[in-house]
């Protein structure tokens, strides 16, 4: 494996860590079954987190921004995230139904997949948690766990 490869991999776990701390920040308690958050900006789209599945150190989320038009709510971005509790780090492993991201690619592919899928997807997501906090998105709906 090339030098780059390594320093790419290396640089994960920090993006991990930065994606795991604004997501605390956004969402202070990932312990219910659905979360609506809305921003205090107007016209900007809500974002609906469902936890998919709860285990001791671990959580599954599916987190998906909607897009508002006239014929309703329509989805607009779609991310699963494995959030690890222990280690304080979270992950996207499926965003817009495509999932098994390669940590480094071959390039030229067949698919034309990005060198550093991955890590560019991982990198949007901390994009749009830093999207969410400057736009004061705040939970307006929470859906408890415990009354499932």
């Amino acid at each position: 494996m090339r030098k780059n490869n390594l320093a790419a991999l290396a640089n994960m776990m920090n993006v991990y860590e930065n994606n795991y701390k604004q997501l605390i920040q956004l969402v202070p308690d990932v312990d219910v079954k659905r979360l609506i958050l809305t921003s205090a900006n107007d016209g900007l789209a809500n974002v609906q987190i469902d936890v998919l599945e709860r285990c001791k150190y671990t959580t599954f989320l599916k987190l998906t921004h909607f897009l508002g038009s006239n014929d309703g709510m329509i989805p607009h971005l779609t991310m699963k995230l494995r959030v690890y509790h222990d280690a304080k780090l979270a992950e996207v492993i499926d965003s817009q139904n495509q999932s098994q991201f390669k940590a480094v690619n071959d390039y030229p592919n067949k698919k034309m997949h990005h060198t550093y899928e991955k890590r560019q997807i991982n990198l949007f997501f901390g994009d749009w948690l830093t999207h969410c906090i400057k736009n004061e998105y705040s939970l307006l709906h929470v859906e408890d766990l415990t009354n499932v």
